[in-house]
Formats: structure tokens, C-alpha cells, sequence
């Protein structure tokens, strides 16, 4: 039984069909320094239509000195996956919920790391780096550009979103809100942004940890410029899904011009560019393709970069 006076920490890793990179970062989770005065769970939610990652999980319970769940949630779409994380971490009476995907490997520290800053800060949310390993292969200009790096920030900058690649995050509070990630976002994306803006407006404090660090093993696919420019499009897509489901109508109307001005601008520059530098080339490109699917959200039609999972 848990100590009701001690934080109690779920660690939720949402899969999909991915049973090798599971395995991986569950052995990084097995090895986490527990920080003073919790206890730590792990939740495996394997969201498919079957149970598929059971025997992986089943590997690791006998080396592990903590408790670790597997979950199955056969509704499809990552929505459902972390919304049931958030049951799951609250039936199991976890007074904190972090979140790491299935293709990460977690630095020894990064719970200890996490968690120390969010009493420091005294904040409801504490996000930390993600560091991309890339494939053998990788075009140099690609590695030159950055383009497939995540930004990082100092520790203790507050921020007004957060992503679930590397969070930890108060569950009270998000209980006491009723807060829940939004099922409008399932298969569209970016589910996970809208949710913790929606607990900065509710007022959490969002606080960035450089030094909470995971690896993040990025597949070959994911360094292809027609992969990286999809992504960008998608990101014009939920950027005006947020705005929207937010009623903020005079920031969509800032978007729209300034989104138009860049299709103008960087189409130019990008092209003049190219012969010399094809990283910035294809930076400013980057900026026209989220353009053009935010222009295209507004439209009328839409973009579900997830709904071919399967």
C-alpha cells in the first residue's frame, strides 16, 4: 500500500505497435533514481485494437523494484490512450502523472530531475528536453540545419504549453479542473499542446527543465524533407484548430495575415537561398507549408496525419 503522505508518480508510456523501442525505454524506467519521498508506478497503455504489448511488460515486472501496469485501450487514437493514462493514474491514487513516449530512453535522473524543479518552481507542470539521435545517414546539411532538433530552453523559463514527449505534471490539479485531452485532435495532432495551454489558462505554472533529459531515436522515415515538410503542414493545421476551439478569433484573423505575408516573402527567399544554403532554404519553406495548412484548416477541409495508423 501506498504512503498517503508521499507523492506518488505514474509514469505513463503510450504504444502502439512498437514492441522493441517499448522494451528500450522500459529498461531506462526500471533504472530511474526515485526522488526523496515518492513512490513511482509504471502505466504501459497499449492502444490497439489487440493486446500486443503484455509480454513485453511481463519481462520487466520481476526486474523491476516498482509496480508496472499494462493497460489496453482499444479505442483508437492517441486521445484515448493519454485520457486513459489519466484514469488509470488517478484510480491508482498518483498524485503526479508524467509522460514519455514509446521510441525514448530516459536519462537515470530524469524523474529525480523533473520533479525536484516542479517543487522548486512550485509549478503544476515541468517540461523537460528531448535530444534526437539521428540514423546513420542523416544528410550533413540536415545535421548542419538543426531543423531536426527540438528546441530547448533555460530551466525555469516559464512557458504556456507543454508536449507529452517529456512532462511531468501535477494530476490534482488537472483532476480538480475536470481538464481531459480534447478527442477534436484525436487523429489531427498536437492534442497534447491544447491540453496544457488549457491548464496555463486555468492557471498552472509551466516551467521548462533543461537538465530533465531524454533521447529520443529517431527512425529513418523521420529524416526525409518530405516527412519534415508534412509535419510542418500539420502544424498550420492544429495551429488554426487551437485558435478555434479557443474562440480566439482575433488571433486567427493575426495568423491569416501574417501566414499569408510568409507564403509571399519565403517563397521568394527560399528560392534564392537554395543554391547556397539549403538548411535555411528549407527553414523558410517550413514556414510556408504550416502557412498554407493553416490556410487550408480555414478552408473548410482538414488533415489527420494519424488516421493511417492502424
Amino acid at each position: 500500500m501506498k504512503d498517503s503522505k508521499k507523492a506518488h508518480i505514474a509514469v505513463c508510456v503510450g504504444t502502439h505497435n512498437r514492441p522493441d523501442s517499448l522494451a528500450n525505454t522500459l529498461q531506462s524506467l526500471i533504472k530511474l533514481e526515485v526522488p526523496n519521498d515518492t513512490d513511482i508506478s509504471v502505466i504501459v497503455i497499449d492502444n490497439n485494437r489487440v493486446e500486443t504489448s503484455e509480454q513485453v511488460v511481463d519481462r520487466f515486472k520481476n526486474e523491476s523494484k516498482r509496480q508496472l501496469y499494462c493497460i489496453h485501450e482499444s479505442e483508437g487514437g492517441i486521445v484515448h490512450m493519454r485520457n486513459r493514462a489519466l484514469t488509470e493514474a488517478s484510480r491508482i491514487g498518483a498524485t503526479h502523472l508524467a509522460f514519455i513516449d514509446d521510441d525514448e530512453i530516459a536519462s537515470t535522473d530524469w524523474i529525480k530531475e523533473l520533479y525536484d524543479a516542479l517543487i522548486l518552481y512550485e509549478a503544476q507542470v515541468v517540461q523537460g528536453t528531448t535530444e534526437r539521435v539521428l540514423p546513420e545517414g542523416t544528410p550533413n546539411w540536415l545535421v548542419k540545419s538543426n531543423i531536426l532538433q527540438l528546441k530547448r530552453h533555460s530551466t525555469g523559463q516559464i512557458r504556456t504549453s507543454a508536449g507529452t514527449r517529456n512532462v511531468l505534471f501535477d494530476l490534482r490539479f488537472i483532476n480538480q479542473h475536470n481538464l481531459r485531452f480534447n478527442p477534436v485532435f484525436n487523429f489531427m495532432g498536437s492534442s497534447d499542446s491544447f491540453f496544457f495551454h488549457q491548464a496555463y489558462l486555468k492557471g498552472a505554472k509551466i516551467i521548462w527543465v533543461d537538465e530533465a533529459r531524454v533521447k529520443e531515436i529517431l527512425p529513418q522515415n523521420r529524416v526525409d524533407v518530405g516527412w519534415i515538410i508534412q509535419r510542418s503542414f500539420r502544424m498550420g493545421v492544429t495551429d488554426f484548430e487551437m485558435k478555434k476551439q479557443l474562440g480566439a478569433y482575433f488571433s486567427i484573423l493575426n495568423s491569416l495575415l501574417m501566414y499569408i505575408l510568409y507564403l509571399f516573402l519565403f517563397s521568394i527567399l527560399s528560392m534564392l537561398t537554395l543554391p547556397f544554403n539549403r538548411g535555411i532554404s528549407l527553414k523558410l519553406f517550413l514556414q510556408m507549408a504550416k502557412a498554407a495548412g493553416f490556410l487550408y484548416k480555414m478552408a473548410g477541409f482538414t488533415y489527420l496525419e494519424y488516421k493511417t495508423i492502424e
